[in-house]
């Protein structure tokens, strides 16, 4: 299955710019919402400080302008119609009365008035005129000391007039209160615009920000991201056919990126797994088979080894019996270099005594003849002894060839079956020798024979014939020492042999040890063989999971 997924491009913007745009945006919505709020509340407090400066003050100057007119002027005048007051300071009183009217109804005009103050200050200005000409008139007059007069116009013109500013006053505090009034609301009407404006700019950015957003989440987000969750998870069961194609350059597109790359690595490494797992397998199945021969051949070689222990053992009884007879025979040369010797005693008294020397030749004769049958058996032996190295050297051969079949486990058994060899060969080299020296002694007895029965019948010939019988004997204790010497050499070899013959011994079992040794060995790695074989399957079955 060769499945691919395909997936939008996501434009020029990376996941990282567009997180940084939609920060910046709300920044600015925030900015901008605060911006809007700050001039809302600019607005109220400007607002404030009209109605502060426009409406309050004026009608507090107004308010304090309608009591020096109604309780300040009047209170003034009515002090000194009761007499509690003397004129002169009632002038002073109302003087400061006047200049603070004045005072007031100039920082009344200074300030910014609506159309409907002007039009009462016009109306209400001839009766200010009329009204402020009466109150310096009466500060004349009270200066003067003219209290009689203040009675009649305090009645008939100051209070009339007084009123009629007080009204006036009213009428103006009335049309402030109706502005401020109207300030107040038209406030609470900005106020209430600027509150829909900034939650009509909140609600734009929560909109559009939950619009790009989603549009964000959904399209440039979390499709890119349930596509590559799906990839990931065709890889994490195993299906590393499948592809994505997502051309994209940002985060998710270098995430895609890392997990085509890890498909590919994960790819080769299956198939390198794959690979060597059947490599391995095959390796195991060999190495079985070649565990199996040599387990086989150690078998083999174990069996070569107790062989070659006995026919070692036997050679090893045979030289025994050998040297037992060697020794015979070494007994019967002394015995014969003594017969020589005696012989040759006799020798000097022949002439003397012919019979006593035929007597003697006839002994001789007859130990010759003795002679001659124990040179025969030593004949005998001699040729047991060759037969027997000549078994050794071809079982020392056979020895080297199973060491060298053996490798290098057998190469000390190797070193010793060609010492074995060697000692065969000189044992061989030793029996030809004696073979030699036998066949001479055989000869000379033959010889010894012949003279010795010519001798016996021929003992009255000659003294020549004595004297030759003389040196004859002396030939004979020559050879007797001769033989003598060469069975005590045969004697040492065969002593020498025999030991060998135990090392060689103790060297056979101890490569029958070895071989048995080996072939535990030989089991334990056929063993192991298998259950790397069983390994190699498991690892075969576990690869197999994948597709490439």
């Amino acid at each position: 299955m060769n499945a691919r997924f395909t997936a939008s491009a996501a434009g020029r913007f990376s996941v990282r710019n567009i997180l940084y745009m939609a920060i910046f945006y709300q920044i600015f919505i925030a900015i901008f919402v605060g911006v809007i709020g700050l001039q809302g509340m600019q607005g109220q407090l400007q607002g404030f400080d009209q109605t502060y400066h426009h409406r309050i003050v004026p009608l507090n100057g107004l308010k304090h302008l309608s009591d020096r007119y109604s309780i300040e002027l009047t209170q003034s005048v009515q002090q000194v119609r009761d007499g509690t007051l003397d004129p002169y300071t009632a002038a002073e009183n109302i003087q400061q009365t006047y200049d603070a009217i004045t005072a007031g109804w100039e920082a009344y005009l200074a300030l910014p008035q609506t159309a409907g103050e002007q039009q009462l200050y016009r109306q209400l200005s001839p009766q200010l005129e009329q009204g402020h000409e009466m109150i310096r008139g009466i500060i004349g007059q009270l200066r003067l000391g003219a209290t009689m007069e203040l009675h009649f116009v305090a009645e008939t013109e100051l209070y009339p007039a007084i009123n009629a500013l007080v009204g006036g006053i009213g009428n103006l505090i009335e049309v402030l209160l109706q502005q401020t009034e109207m300030d107040y609301l038209q406030q609470q009407q900005d106020f209430r615009q600027a509150v829909w404006t900034v939650v009509g700019v909140i609600l734009f950015a929560a909109i559009t920000s939950a619009a790009a957003g989603l549009y964000f989440a959904r399209s440039i987000l979390m499709r890119p991201l349930k596509e590559a969750m799906r990839f990931a998870r065709d890889i994490a069961s195993g299906q590393l056919n499948t592809a994505i194609s997502l051309r994209r350059r940002d985060e998710i597109g270098e995430l895609v990126q890392a997990l085509q790359q890890m498909q590919q690595e994960l790819r080769r490494m299956v198939e390198t797994i794959q690979s060597n797992a059947e490599q391995i397998a095959a390796a195991s199945g060999e190495l079985a088979g070649t565990t199996d021969a040599i387990s086989e051949a150690t078998d083999q070689q174990s069996e070569a080894a107790l062989k070659i222990s006995s026919a070692i053992q036997q050679l090893r009884s045979s030289i025994e019996n050998i040297n037992l007879l060697t020794g015979e025979a070494r007994n019967i040369s002394r015995h014969s270099g003594e017969l020589s010797r005696q012989g040759e005693q006799v020798f000097e008294a022949v002439i003397l005594d012919i019979r006593r020397v035929a007597e003697i030749s006839a002994q001789a004769s007859d130990s010759v003849t003795v002679l001659g049958q124990h040179s025969d058996q030593v004949t005998q032996v001699v040729t047991v002894i060759r037969d027997v190295a000549e078994q050794t050297n071809l079982l020392a051969l056979n020895a080297a060839i199973e060491a060298a079949r053996a490798g290098e486990q057998g190469r000390g058994f190797s070193v010793v079956a060609d010492e074995v060899r060697q000692l065969a060969e000189r044992t061989a080299a030793s029996t030809r020798e004696i073979t030699q020296k036998v066949n001479l002694i055989t000869e000379g007895t033959a010889a010894v024979v012949q003279v010795m029965q010519q001798q016996v019948e021929q003992v009255q010939e000659s003294v020549q014939q004595a004297g030759h019988a003389g040196e004859v004997i002396r030939d004979i204790s020559k050879a007797s020492a001769e033989a003598v010497n060469r069975v005590g050499q045969v004697s040492s070899a065969l002593d020498e042999q025999t030991r060998t013959s135990a090392e060689v011994a103790e060297s056979v079992e101890q490569i029958a040890r070895m071989s048995e040794q080996n072939n535990r060995s030989s089991t334990e790695v056929a063993s192991s063989s298998r259950r790397l074989a069983e390994l190699s399957r498991s690892l075969q079955e576990t690869v197999r999971r994948f597709v490439l």
